[in-house]
């Protein structure tokens, strides 16, 4: 039999049409959500970076206590190269199922975009962002043999050196790091010639540094603090808007006069764009518990990193298209390119 619309008109369209919204809905509503049995199987956490680095080590305080609160463990997957650049790429293409997230950084996600002519990602479009769980200040540390004690003392050397036409060496953890960033500011700041040695992550550079093979770097507080304390390294300032707990009488660098150093970098967690957000907020919620755990809040304290979560996902991807866009003028301003 053919159906007219002439046969079925009026108040028997509506009707059909209601039949065929709840049939709809129905439908929908018997259908599982993909969250309801996340996680069944160990998840994936990229990290970009090497073991040992600050976002390696600051993620790895959380694994644990987020499988614990999922009920699968969260497996390391170290994915180092291309300034970050290899790890995102990956994570950008893995499935939206869950089973892979990546650790971001500040220095990936908002400064590589500006510093490459081309990344395998998009920061805005390829992930789902999670939560911050840490900002991570930098420090201005020298040699103890290199016989600065201050700011000034420094300025005064590398403006020395630079006049005898053997600038000093500056460390970073690599290219496009927030080391790397730090040093090119203050570099611009007090308008001296200084050489930039960038290593395959943070602790290679602390090595030679102490070494006495570089004269200087803006390293993650973490990996300079054990060095500060036992009087191998000198820490000069520290590039948070307040001083750091760990280091009290350390200024700040806004106290130094150079308030545009300022920088404190952080971590956090995502997952490939189109993961569902139910899952995400799972993960999220297992992030919050495990970053708040008082033992957990101490670790990162006693390494002079401050906790630092946001209460939406939509806050936490506001933040990095704001740092985004700042980013990308300081960046080009600066002139400061790769590749």
């Amino acid at each position: 039999m053919i159906i007219t619309t002439k046969r079925f008109s009026g108040w028997r369209w509506r009707m059909l049409a209601a039949v065929g919204l709840l049939a709809h809905a129905s439908l929908v509503a018997a259908q599982p959500s993909a969250a309801a049995g996340y996680p069944n199987k160990p998840i994936r956490v990229i990290v970009p970076v090497p073991s040992g680095a600050a976002a390696d080590i600051a993620v790895r305080r959380l694994a644990d206590s987020m499988g614990a609160t999922l009920g699968q463990p969260l497996v390391i997957d170290n994915r180092p190269g291309a300034g970050g650049g290899l790890g995102m790429g990956l994570a950008a293409k893995a499935a939206p199922d869950g089973y892979t997230l990546v650790v971001g950084t500040q220095n990936i996600l908002a400064f590589n975009p500006a510093l490459y002519k081309t990344v395998p990602y998009d920061t805005v479009k390829d992930f789902a962002p999670i939560s911050r769980f840490i900002s991570v200040p930098n420090v201005l540390a020298v040699s103890s043999s290199l016989g600065v004690t201050t700011m000034s003392d420094l300025v005064a050397l590398a403006k020395k050196r630079a006049a005898e036409k053997r600038p000093i060496n500056y460390a970073s953890g690599g290219n496009g790091t927030s080391s790397h960033l730090s040093g090119a500011q203050w570099r611009n700041k007090i308008n001296v010639d200084i050489n930039h040695v960038p290593y395959k992550g943070g602790p290679a550079s602390v090595v030679d540094l102490i070494a006495g093979r570089v004269e200087l770097t803006f390293a993650n507080i973490q990996l300079v603090l054990p060095q500060v304390n036992a009087g191998t390294l000198k820490a000069l300032a520290v590039t948070s808007a307040k001083r750091s707990s760990q280091l009290p009488d350390v200024p700040t660098v806004a106290e130094l006069g150079m308030p545009e150093l300022e920088m404190a970098s952080w971590i956090g967690l995502l997952a490939p764009a189109g993961t569902d957000p139910a899952i995400i907020e799972k993960v999220q919620a297992a992030l919050l518990k495990a970053a708040h755990l008082p033992e957990t809040k101490a670790a990162y304290e006693k390494d002079g990193n401050v906790v630092e979560t946001d209460a939406t996902t939509k806050s936490f991807q506001q933040l990095i298209a704001k740092d985004v866009e700042k980013w990308t003028a300081i960046i080009r301003s600066s002139g400061i390119t790769l590749d």
